[in-house]
């Protein structure tokens, strides 16, 4: 997830439940889907727990099992993630059409071990504005950030 600063601190005051400074994985979880709901306008989105779990592991770069605003404010500026998220959809989108199906998402997914086929679906619904059964490079971002 890339957030611009202003989101970030949308973020970390939906988040940060106790004013303490950090986040516990609890509060991580509570806040996304806070953060995600009032983004989709009041749709609440299901992340699976071990998404969540992943994400925590991933910001928590001390390993003290808490986020830190700094920790957090670091990942979620850096500058270069769009364009990882370009890279990484290039190499699993089909070379020819230069979208993902409903193969290359269950490529994707299954190298997580994390998802089901129930969940694939789920991504493709939810990623796939346009309605045409394939996520192009917009998509994908729009879905990532």
């Amino acid at each position: 997830m890339s957030l611009t600063p202003e989101q970030c601190e949308q973020f970390w005051t939906y988040a940060d439940a106790d004013g303490d400074g950090s986040l516990t994985i609890h509060e991580l979880k509570a806040g996304l889907h806070k953060f995600l709901a009032e983004k989709n306008q009041g749709e609440v989105q299901c992340i699976p727990d071990s998404v969540i779990v992943e994400i925590f592991t991933d910001l928590d770069k001390d390993g003290n099992k808490r986020i830190s605003k700094e920790e957090f404010l670091q990942e979620m500026m850096l500058p270069h993630r769009r364009e990882t998220l370009k890279a990484e959809f290039m190499k699993l989108c089909d070379p020819v059409t230069r979208k993902m199906g409903r193969a290359e998402v269950a490529k994707m997914c299954q190298a997580t071990k994390s998802y089901s086929g129930e969940d694939i679906e789920k991504i493709l619904q939810e990623a796939d504005i346009n309605g045409d059964g394939q996520i192009d490079l917009d998509e994908f971002l729009a879905a990532c950030s």
